[in-house]
């Protein structure tokens, strides 16, 4: 049994040496999506699939790119804006102002088929989309520009209220069955709260509730990422929906603002350098690691498993980049790692137990 002991704790060294080993987040390669000369900005990701706003023709069209095939593809060519794209599966969906008044539209890449989800004479904007929940801020109640949250049901084609209140609820994000936005019923001047609305059981939660500002929020699974004014300048906090505890991620001295997460993985822009790159923080690890710190402005990251996008204009124009990262796309603690740590004691808990 002693041999037994001793030969299984060296093996648990040697594993534990390989974690110590796999602890870097680094940069696998850097890829420039888009090179036309006119402006494109805030990409989102969504598998192989990179989408963004794009000024080429003119005008604020939606565009998107398949990683796989190296193809890019025109979504919109309206004459009129089309902006700030979410996708979700073969689901792309942005905010149109093809009417004189701007309605939520989506487009399913598989069908290539348009459609329309909103149609109210007050402006719909900033639309974000989870499955076949698509959610947005909403002014059709409010005479000034006020905003409320509304979602939609692609399947069953049922709008619904999810937030509408006296003052100003935008920015919505949403993952499964719970929606996180920003939210002013604190009616103090600049100060934004953040708020979640669970879809399964109807019921609203305070997130982070302070008489600072907070800026817009990201979900995924149980964490909620935001940038946070409370100390006098943006940082970016978190917040587990499980647990129910808030932690920050940066305290640079410095601005670190609009954080997305997927995963393990969270990404914002950051000025520590005295200009705006992308930086990362691996929620696994605890470690903050630079993803791009290129010449001229890197800004608005979002992350999809090990792959980052962003905004980047140091060709002169924006442009979209691309980063592939050395890390493991694994919902569990440790990714492979943590599985092999786990076998292994499971492995040796059967060994003692006979």
């Amino acid at each position: 049994m002693n041999k037994i002991i001793k030969t299984s704790f060296i093996l648990l060294v040697l594993v534990l040496s390989m974690l110590s080993t796999a602890v870097a987040t680094d940069v696998l390669s850097e890829v420039r999506i888009t090179s036309d000369s006119n402006d494109q900005r805030n990409p989102v990701i969504y598998g192989d699939v990179i989408v963004w706003m794009d000024e080429r023709n003119g005008t604020w069209d939606i565009y998107s790119y398949n990683i796989n095939t190296q193809q890019e593809f025109q979504i919109t060519d309206h004459s009129s804006w089309q902006r700030f794209p979410d996708i979700y599966g073969d689901i792309v969906v942005w905010h149109d102002y093809r009417n004189d008044r701007y309605d939520i539209y989506g487009y399913n890449l598989r069908t290539r088929e348009e459609f329309q989800i909103s149609s109210d004479a007050k402006g719909q904007l900033y639309a974000a989309i989870y499955g076949d929940i698509v959610v947005w801020q909403d002014g059709r109640n409010h005479d000034d520009e006020l905003y409320d949250i509304y979602g939609y049901n692609i399947r069953t084609r049922e709008e619904f209220r999810i937030a509408t209140l006296e003052h100003d609820q935008i920015r919505p994000a949403i993952y499964k069955d719970t929606v996180v936005w920003r939210d002013a019923r604190a009616g103090i001047e600049d100060v934004y709260d953040i708020y979640g609305y669970d879809m399964r059981t109807r019921e609203e939660f305070a997130i982070s509730v302070g008489n600072w500002n907070k800026g817009e929020p990201a979900i995924d699974d149980n964490i909620v990422v935001w940038h946070d004014f409370r100390y006098g300048k943006w940082d970016v906090f978190g917040y587990n929906l499980r647990t129910k505890e808030e932690f920050q991620v940066t305290t640079n001295e410095n601005t670190q603002a609009f954080a997305h997460i997927h995963g393990d993985l969270i990404v914002w822009h950051d000025y520590r350098r005295e200009d705006w790159d992308i930086y990362g923080y691996n929620l696994r690890t605890g470690e903050v690691f630079w993803i791009c710190t290129a010449s001229g402005i890197q800004s608005r990251p979002k992350v999809y498993c090990n792959r980052v996008v962003w905004m980047d204009n140091r060709s002169g124009n924006y442009d979209i980049y691309m980063a592939n990262l050395d890390f493991k796309c694994d919902t569990s603690p440790l990714g492979g790692i943590g599985e092999a740590i786990s076998r292994f004691i499971q492995q040796i808990m059967s060994i003692f137990g006979r």
